[in-house]
């Protein structure tokens, strides 16, 4: 059944009532339903697997979750972050580096990271941030999060802002991955000679 921008402006109570029946129509028939849409809500919500296209090319494809969880392309990226906010505007940035420069001139010698953690799975429901506070004596505000129920499995993005000795947060940082959680590390002190954006291997 291919399904060609079947939601296409249509107000949510009716959008719902249609996904409703396509994903009734997969699992009670078992035919295939390949949707054509540019809502990456209706991808989250109904689709097992995404192919991005751009130019006429498949850029990326996979499962919802990994899509969701992980966006490769940049196309695919812009898209996921509209629908996830996955990304922080350039006022809440520019906002968080003034707190950041504030956090280290009044405490020298601590290291403060800006953090975006990609979550999938248990782990975006857990308390670990609870966990970096309490394990490693961070102190890690929330600066913006987003989690959604994604075939059933929980995909979130968040944004921290962690602070304590270096030590510490290198540690902190290697528990998340540990966990399976992706971390890159956005913005930092001035006080440092790490570059300017890290991504946590």
């Amino acid at each position: 059944l291919l399904s060609d921008e079947a939601t296409s402006a249509l107000d949510p109570e009716t959008t719902h009532n249609i996904l409703a029946l396509l994903r009734d129509i997969n699992r009670k028939t078992g035919v295939t339903v390949v949707m054509i849409t540019h809502q990456m809500e209706v991808v989250r919500e109904v689709c097992d697997r995404v192919a991005v296209l751009s130019q006429g090319e498949v850029v990326e494809m996979g499962s919802t979750r990994e899509v969701f969880a992980q966006p490769r392309h940049e196309v695919t990226r812009a898209m996921v972050s509209a629908a996830t906010a996955s990304d922080l505007t350039d006022a809440t940035l520019a906002a968080v580096k003034q707190r950041i420069e504030a956090l280290a001139a009044a405490k020298p010698g601590q290291a403060v990271r800006l953090l975006r953690l990609s979550l999938t799975g248990t782990d975006a429901s857990g308390s670990f941030l609870s966990d970096l506070s309490t394990q490693y004596s961070l102190d890690v505000g929330l600066v913006q999060a987003r989690v959604e129920d994604i075939q059933g499995v929980a995909v979130g993005t968040m944004f921290v802002l962690a602070q304590g000795t270096p030590a510490a947060v290198k540690d902190a940082i290697a528990a998340l991955t540990a966990r399976d959680i992706t971390v890159e590390e956005i913005a930092h002190e001035p006080a440092t000679d790490r570059p300017a954006y890290y991504v946590a291997a």
